[in-house]
């Protein structure tokens, strides 16, 4: 049996481009690859041939519940074309204690279960706060919901989780479409504004958040975040912290 060969990445972002970086019939930003004709009919990976369709869209093109010739209008004029944020996706609770990695810093909290509810800001730059966790008590059990409001240099969002309106276990996943590629996976977010140049990195999962890369804004100066920690425009760098059962994470006035 000869194994399937995977999408080059260069025709992978090509795609993406094309389809406004998510589901052209719903604009989530978490997506699948898709071949309008079959692979196992066509056997390669052609730019016309590809789309992006979020699990729930995904699911009946393959049972052939999905009308083609509406699938490859949708291809042609995406959900997203036009906007500048993403339709939400749900972002959904984690565990209890949960850990944010801000380069190679480590802030962690365990909420008491006598708690009904607590906030932790993991990162506050200013007056903003760009992460932070509720924990929050449910039929016995504490949940987490992270908040995350990351901005570009024109305070573009780039990146944002908020409560819907209807919380229950999950938080609304956003991303801004302003940039060259914005790759959005089940665990990864990597938004580029130029081949090469990482606007922003993230992972995540039920255990907890890792700020990998990214580029901040203060009105003061620019701050950068690698995996030697946190970088300062005018000097100055803070690596190496590691706090579990904090009250809070970093704080940069």
């Amino acid at each position: 049996m000869v194994k399937r060969p995977k999408i080059p990445l260069p025709l992978q972002r090509r795609v993406r481009q094309q389809c406004a970086f998510g589901c052209v019939f719903c604009g989530k930003p978490v997506f699948e690859y898709d071949h309008i004709i079959e692979y196992s009919k066509v056997k390669c990976h052609e730019f016309d041939n590809l789309v992006l369709l979020c699990r729930d869209h995904h699911g009946p093109k393959t049972h052939h519940c999905l009308n083609i010739d509406l699938l490859r209008a949708k291809r042609l004029n995406p959900y997203n074309r036009d906007k500048s944020i993403s339709s939400p996706r749900e972002f959904m609770a984690g565990n209890n204690p949960y850990m944010v990695i801000i380069g190679d810093n480590i802030y962690g909290v365990r909420i008491s279960e006598n708690i009904d509810e607590s906030n932790f800001s993991a990162l506050t730059i200013g007056d903003q706060n760009i992460i932070s966790i509720t924990f929050y008590r449910e039929g016995g059990l504490i949940y987490s919901l992270p908040s995350i409001n990351i901005r570009d240099e024109n305070q573009e969002t780039l990146v944002l989780v908020s409560q819907g309106e209807i919380q229950t276990y999950e938080n609304d996943l956003r991303v801004g479409l302003q940039n060259w590629d914005i790759s959005c996976a089940n665990k990864t977010i990597v938004i580029r504004s130029a081949p090469r140049k990482i606007l922003l990195s993230i992972e995540y999962n039920a255990g907890g958040f890792w700020l990998k890369r990214a580029t901040l804004y203060d009105r003061q100066e620019t701050i950068t975040v690698n995996e030697k920690g946190v970088h300062f425009e005018q000097g100055g760098r803070i690596s190496g912290q590691s706090h579990v059962g904090c009250l809070e994470g970093l704080t940069i006035c």
